[in-house]
C-alpha cells in the first residue's frame, strides 16, 4: 500500500463528537446519529464526510481519543445546532486507500500506523492527527466501498 503525498488547505467540520477508546464500536453507532442529523439539516448534493480522529482532552481516559462524524462548512458559518466544529488545519497527508466495507478499516489503521508510514520514509506530523474521508466512492457495507485514510505528516 503506497501512499499519495497530499495537501490540504485549512478547513472547517461541523459533527457529533465521540470521546472513546472504540472497544464497543461506539463509532459505527456515532455515524447512524450523524447521518439522518446530516440529510435534514445540510445541502442534497453534499457527498464527502470525515471521520476526524485526533488526540483526546486531558481528561478522558488513558487510551481515548477524540472522533467528529462530520461534514465541512463555511470558515464563518454559524455551529448547527446539536453540534460541535473543529478546525482542521493545513497540512500535508500521506492519503492511503482503503477498500472494501468501512468496518474493516481498523485493519488498515493497523497497517498504517505499524510499518507502512515507516516503510514510505513519512514522519508524523509533530500535533498528529488523521482522518477518514467518505466520498461517492463510499458504499456503507459494500465489498466495492473505496474511502480514505489521511494521516498528517511532515
Amino acid at each position: 500500500m503506497i501512499p499519495e503525498l497530499v495537501s490540504l488547505p485549512a478547513f472547517k467540520i461541523a459533527g457529533l463528537l465521540l470521546v472513546s477508546k472504540n472497544e464497543n464500536n461506539e463509532i459505527v453507532s456515532l455515524w447512524d446519529k450523524f447521518m439522518p442529523y446530516m440529510e435534514g439539516n445540510f445541502r442534497a448534493d453534499l457527498t464527502t464526510c470525515y471521520g476526524l480522529c485526533l488526540p483526546a482532552p486531558d481528561w478522558a481516559e488513558e487510551g481515548a481519543f477524540e472522533y467528529i462524524a462530520g461534514v465541512e462548512i463555511k470558515p464563518s458559518a454559524s455551529t448547527p445546532a446539536g453540534l460541535i466544529t473543529r478546525d482542521v488545519p493545513a497540512a500535508k497527508y500521506a492519503k492511503f486507500k482503503h477498500f472494501g466495507n468501512a468496518s474493516l478499516v481498523k485493519e488498515t489503521f493497523d497497517k498504517i500506523y505499524g510499518g507502512l508510514l515507516k516503510e514510505n520514509g513519512l514522519t508524523l506530523a509533530p500535533n498528529p492527527f488523521d482522518m477518514e474521508v467518505y466520498d461517492e466512492g463510499f458504499k456503507p457495507g459494500s465489498p466495492d466501498s473505496v474511502m480514505y485514510v489521511y494521516v498528517a505528516v511532515v
